[in-house]
């Protein structure tokens, strides 16, 4: 549910919430145990009858909250600003129940716990819109954002790492005849190194990393008629 307030004309004010949401995931599950597992056999038949299961995960997603202004400085500068919070901490796990399987659904009746013991986070950004007067519909676009991670580091998985990050973006956008947009915009993302020395997953994923990236997007947009367009 959502919001959107114009105190002024150069000025709007919008207000989001996302209610949690819980799902169910079924299907096949294959399990293949390591070498050093107690599950692992030299014999192919039992190593079948181990692997082919059927699961049922439970997963939840967090309620958001939102908070974006947008101000019409002047008619060729464009502010905007958002700020989002992830209500994560009522995610303390992650059940798979085995549901079929010859071997291990007698063998781990709880299922596979995976600990998430999640924390609040947030995500906060700003940018700019300049339209450059050149006789061009021609915007001049830039910003950035920072996040912050709701897995704390005693639970991260270096399978699926995540960090606090910050990001800068700078770009291009195009519009033909109001009707079709075409944008080009460049962004670098720092993911801030994170160390865990006490992790509680199994197998413990003890780790230092921090990383880098670069990315390159291009968007085009259409306008077939008011209310119907399509971007990709």
């Amino acid at each position: 549910i959502g919001i959107q307030i114009w105190p002024h004309k150069t000025l709007s004010i919008g207000l989001m919430a996302l209610s949690r949401y819980d799902m169910t995931l079924e299907g096949p599950l294959t399990i293949t145990p390591g070498s050093d597992s107690p599950f692992y056999s030299d014999d192919p038949e039992k190593m079948a009858r181990i692997a082919n299961n059927k699961h049922k995960t439970e997963i939840s997603a967090p309620w958001i909250l939102g908070f974006g202004v947008n101000w019409d400085i002047a008619p060729f500068l464009e502010l905007g600003a958002e700020f989002r919070y992830y209500i994560n901490s009522h995610i303390d796990a992650q059940v798979t129940t085995l549901t079929e399987g010859e071997v291990l659904p007698p063998m781990l009746p709880d299922g596979l716990v995976t600990v998430k013991n999640l924390k609040n986070s947030f995500h906060t950004g700003a940018g700019l819109v300049i339209n450059p007067i050149i006789g061009l519909d021609l915007d001049l676009l830039t910003g950035f954002h920072y996040e912050s991670t709701s897995t704390p580091d005693n639970t991260v998985e270096v399978s699926a790492p995540t960090f606090d990050l910050a990001s800068v973006h700078g770009g291009l956008r195009y519009t033909h005849d109001q009707r079709y947009t075409l944008s080009l915009i460049y962004s670098h993302y720092w993911y801030f190194e994170r160390k865990t020395t006490n992790s509680t997953t199994s197998p413990p994923t003890n780790f230092t990393g921090s990383a880098y990236t670069n990315q390159l997007t291009l968007v085009f947009e259409a306008r077939f008629a008011d209310g119907l367009g399509v971007s990709n």
